[in-house]
């Protein structure tokens, strides 16, 4: 019962009432070159601000395990029609193309992008459990039978994670999206904690509680094999430190 009454109440601090359906987000991948892995740091500390100028910035983050040599960002528009006047903005905003667009593309290995939509349950939060902490990103592939489908499962489980981190002021519950162009069937989650040994410890202790086991079991018959996680280091200038 008390756990179920904290739910609720997490439930409630993530109300659609704080949530903006119609937001777009962009998650963007860079792959780097190894060799040009500092200079790409370097660089990007000194001229993000001329990309952050354009449009709002939710978090720019280095992968620290999971993947290597990446950058990972994930930027909010209004809308697909705001994204494209950014885009077009970007395109003729020559400080831009010049200091950093042309020398930075020169140092990726390849460029990877997917839009989001924002779980309706989940609003995005701006104050970390941890500042100079990590995050992790987690993606789960969905079978395709689509949000409709699995969404309730998928929102008990998530919250009931989030509600036992809560009442232990363990991790803290970032922002949680599904896919739509790119990995359409994908479902992430957003989490920061206080460090990887701490996650470590703690993810084991949340995932051995009954109520989240239970939850977990009611997911797992939608999910693929496919699951990646990825710790994250903050940028600088990234608003979620």
């Amino acid at each position: 019962m008390a756990m179920a009454n904290h739910l609720s109440q997490v439930s409630r601090s993530f109300s659609a009432s704080t949530v903006a359906l119609d937001k777009c987000y962009e998650l963007r991948t860079y792959a780097v070159l190894p060799g040009a892995f500092p200079e790409f740091v370097s660089l990007t500390k000194e001229m993000m601000h001329l990309r952050i100028a354009h449009s709002k910035l939710i978090g720019y983050w280095l992968a620290d395990l999971g993947a290597l040599n990446q950058a990972v960002h994930i930027w909010e528009y209004d809308n697909f029609t705001h994204r494209k006047k950014v885009r077009a903005n970007l395109a003729s905003d020559q400080n831009w193309l010049d200091n950093y667009l042309s020398k930075m593309t020169k140092m990726l290995a390849y460029q990877d992008n997917s839009t989001m939509k924002q779980m309706p349950w989940c609003s995005i939060e701006s104050q970390p459990r941890k500042e100079a902490g990590i995050y992790e990103l987690k993606e789960m592939i969905m079978k395709p039978v689509g949000p409709h489908v699995w969404g309730d499962v998928m929102q008990r489980s998530v919250l009931t994670q989030a509600a036992a981190h809560d009442k232990r002021n363990y991790g803290k519950l970032m922002g949680a999206w599904m896919g739509d162009f790119g990995k359409s069937s994908a479902f992430y989650q957003l989490w920061n904690f206080e460090s990887l040994d701490h996650r470590i410890a703690q993810k084991a202790e949340i995932e051995s509680l009954p109520e989240v086991r239970e939850t977990g079991a009611a997911v797992e018959k939608f999910m693929t094999e496919h699951v990646t996680s990825k710790a994250l280091l903050p940028m600088p200038f990234s608003p979620l430190q």
